[in-house]
């Protein structure tokens, strides 16, 4: 079940030194081929995961982006502890051609991992800033694992927390900053 009904908030007191924190686990978001989704919250542009198996189409995300829009993507509440992980699958493309200049924001509790490709399809004219937050949550866990290329067109690249390349991995920013 991924339903958590809560009548009172624990009692995460110390009796000697500093109280503990009271933690919900997030469910994983995994950015797929296509423009559907699976236990995926929508509010305007901020896509939060729901429940377990969480998917999100790409197609979804570019259409967000469109006229220069921020879109954010958040792991959600979820009773696995080793959930929190945003993921954009191997061979899913996010082609953010004709979105003009956009900001897409990635809150993952745990990991992002980046195993798909990032990129205008048509050079010039488009670009996107793009924002990558691991262990939002603040526990400790999470880092950020770049295994594909991307390029952003003159956009910005900001990165939260700890970040691993593969060897296939690449970066452009064309002119936009690496934060």
């Amino acid at each position: 079940k991924h339903d958590l009904e809560v009548a009172k908030t624990p009692d995460i007191t110390a009796t000697h030194g500093r109280g503990g924190f009271w933690l919900i686990d997030p469910d994983d978001l995994t950015i797929v081929s296509g423009n559907g989704n699976v236990n995926v919250n929508q509010v305007g542009n901020v896509f939060t995961s729901s429940g377990a198996g969480a998917q999100l189409g790409v197609d979804l995300v570019v259409a967000a982006l469109g006229g220069g829009s921020t879109v954010e993507l958040r792991t959600g509440a979820s009773a696995d502890p080793l959930g929190g992980t945003i993921t954009l699958s191997a061979g899913v493309n996010l082609d953010y051609n004709g979105v003009g200049d956009a900001t897409l924001s990635l809150f993952a509790d745990r990991r992002i991992v980046i195993d798909g490709q990032i990129f205008d399809s048509v050079a010039g004219g488009d670009s996107l800033n793009l924002n990558l937050t691991a262990d939002n949550d603040l526990n400790g866990t999470g880092n950020i694992l770049i295994n594909n290329t991307i390029s952003l067109g003159g956009g910005d690249f900001v990165v939260l927390r700890a970040i691993d390349f593969t060897t296939s991995a690449a970066i452009d920013t064309q002119g936009g900053d690496f934060i």
